[in-house]
């Protein structure tokens, strides 16, 4: 028998790009009762007990266990996984993809971001769409496109928002790795769509380091190219008899892969816990906050020649251009509501988020109960330049190849039957780019402030 509780309910903010207030939506949270002796299992979690098997190295004449053909140790396909399923299921035996991942070798996969870690699991791909948020999630088997529709990020077993992916924000940009994640364990196919957050892709969840009953911790300090200098912290400690607690996080700044003339990462992350074991079960709390932002890189303009010959565009390196300066830092731009507001490129694409849960996992002599709560909200803005069609003559936006044009733009052409040798079109087709308004149309362009005319053959980008 397995029942389902609406009791608690997860209230998360609505995290869109160009928001600046957010909605608020609620959803159940996840609760599950089973009566089957000696598991402990629910919907909302994927802790992992680990079967009693561990073999011996006790000396040197005793026979080792070969490993498996995987390369795992065979005691970790024991490993009973509690992920989207309803009653747990051993690693070894279950038909579907199971992986799971502890902090060292989270450590030893060196992530470059939160999607990155999915590396480590056969079937997904992670791709970074221009930076270290909003990644590309593509799935085997399930066909994509870009986005992470079809991944769901969790921590302690709750779904960190309601769909798993919207534009410019999916799950993997709600938080960030660091050394506070104490276990990640992924879910590809299988029952995850009935038993999971409905995910019928594959699900990730993220395990929290919890306290210790001795004071321990550990601190770092990275420094890189791109004058990165990043500082890592986690600290466990007993509060009171029974309770204990812990906090962690990072701070990070760096000028990013392509200087911007202003910090392009910037920010870090906090997170405590408080824990307290009841006489058959646990009860814990924990908050997380991100104020972080991300360098936003897209392509920049190169000339091609031929089919396989690439240029520099004159005036911007490719190996080293960026689109920011701090001459376009801040920007004011039009507001769908009407008027205009201003940007600063320097926040980039990041994140002001904040998460309170709670989890609490009891045995009621063969019944178990889990039972996880999480509240939710903040920003997820983008401020960023996004390229376009490399820069053309300014005539040519106008007037096509009603006029002469560099080599290149306007060669050989029919139209409605017409053969046009040099591509001089000598009637009006807005609907076709290079053919552009009539003659007569006449248009002044000038610069913005100073006034003065600006020429037929300057280059310009469409906007």
């Amino acid at each position: 028998m397995r029942v389902k509780s609406n009791k608690a309910l997860r209230r998360s903010a609505r995290l869109a790009r160009p928001a600046s207030t957010s909605a608020v939506t609620a959803l159940p949270a996840h609760a599950s009762i089973v009566g089957r002796p000696g598991l402990r299992v629910g919907a909302g979690s994927i802790a992992a007990a680990v079967a009693g098997i561990l073999w011996g190295t006790g000396g040197a004449a005793y026979a080792q266990e070969p490993a498996p053909a995987g390369g795992e140790p065979a005691e970790a396909l024991q490993e009973v996984v509690v992920t989207a399923s309803a009653t747990g299921v051993k690693k070894l035996d279950a038909s579907y993809n199971i992986v799971a991942v502890d902090a060292e070798q989270i450590k030893e996969a060196n992530p470059k971001s939160t999607a990155d870690i999915l590396k480590v699991s056969p079937g997904i791909w992670p791709e970074s769409s221009g930076g270290q948020t909003g990644a590309n999630i593509e799935i085997a088997g399930i066909p994509g496109g870009g986005d992470a529709p079809y991944f769901t990020n969790m921590i302690e077993g709750m779904p960190l928002y309601g769909m798993p992916s919207l534009s410019f924000m999916d799950s993997s940009s709600l938080f960030r790795l660091d050394n506070t994640i104490q276990r990640v364990e992924v879910v590809q196919g299988g029952p995850g769509a009935v038993f999971g957050p409905g995910q019928m892709g594959a699900t990730a969840n993220f395990l929290l380091r919890r306290g210790t009953a001795e004071p321990s911790g550990e601190a770092g300090v990275t420094y890189g190219n791109e004058h990165l200098i990043r500082v890592d912290g986690f600290y466990g400690f007993p509060v009171i008899p029974g309770w204990l607690a812990s906090v962690g996080g990072f701070y990070r700044s760096s000028d990013g892969v392509r200087s911007p003339q202003f910090k392009a990462d910037e920010g870090g992350q906090i997170t405590a816990t408080l824990t307290h074991d009841l006489d058959g079960g646990s009860l814990m709390f924990w908050a997380r906050g991100l104020d972080d932002k991300n360098q936003f890189i897209v392509p920049v303009p190169v000339i091609q020649s031929g089919s396989d010959s690439f240029g520099a565009y004159p005036g911007f390196d490719p190996l080293t251009g960026s689109y920011g300066s701090h001459a376009i830092q801040h920007v004011t731009i039009p507001n769908p509501g009407g008027g205009f507001e201003g940007a600063d490129l320097a926040n980039g694409r990041g994140g002001e988020l904040y998460y309170f849960g709670i989890k609490w996992d009891q045995k009621f002599g063969d019944w178990s109960v889990l039972n996880n709560f999480l509240f939710d909200g903040g920003h997820l803005n983008t401020n960023a330049l996004f390229s376009g069609p490399n820069p053309r003559p300014l005539s040519y936006y106008l007037y096509g190849c009603q006029v002469p044009q560099p080599a290149g733009y306007c060669g050989p052409v029919t139209v409605n039957g017409h053969f046009y040798p040099n591509g001089a079109i000598d009637h009006n087709n807005l609907g076709v780019d290079g053919q552009g308004l009539p003659l007569a149309t006449n248009v002044q362009s000038a610069y913005a402030g100073g006034g003065a005319a600006v020429a037929g053959g300057q280059s310009v980008i469409r906007q």
